[in-house]
C-alpha cells in the first residue's frame, strides 16, 4: 500500500469518526430534548412512591408491634390457657404422626 492510499484511508477514517461524533452529539439533544421531561417525571414519581413506602413501614412497623405488644399481655394474662391449648395440640400431632401406617 502505498502513502498516498494509506493518507487517503486515514483521511477516510477521520471524516467518519467526525460524522460520527456529530451524529452522536445530534441523538443526545434529541433525546434530551424529548424526554427529559420523562426523566423529570419518573424522579419525582420516585420520591413520592418512596416516601409513600416509608410511610406504609411506619405505620405496618407499628400495627405489628401493637399486635406483638397485645398478644404479649394475652399471654400473660391467661397462660394456663396456652400451656393446655399447647399441650393438647402436641398431644394430637403425636396421635397422628405416630400412628401405624398399615
Amino acid at each position: 500500500m502505498s502513502k498516498t492510499e494509506s493518507a487517503r484511508i486515514h483521511e477516510a477514517l477521520d471524516l467518519l469518526s467526525s460524522v460520527a461524533a456529530d451524529e452522536r452529539d445530534h441523538l443526545r439533544s434529541v433525546i434530551a430534548e424529548r424526554y427529559g421531561d420523562l426523566k423529570d417525571l419518573v424522579g419525582e414519581a420516585g420520591n413520592g412512591a418512596e416516601k409513600r413506602f416509608t410511610q406504609l413501614y411506619s405505620t405496618g412497623k407499628a400495627k405489628a408491634t401493637k399486635v406483638a405488644h397485645d398478644i404479649d399481655e394475652n399471654v400473660h394474662s391467661n397462660a394456663w390457657m396456652y400451656i393446655g391449648g399447647t399441650a393438647v395440640a402436641a398431644l394430637l400431632l403425636g396421635f397422628i404422626l405416630g400412628r401405624s401406617r398399615r
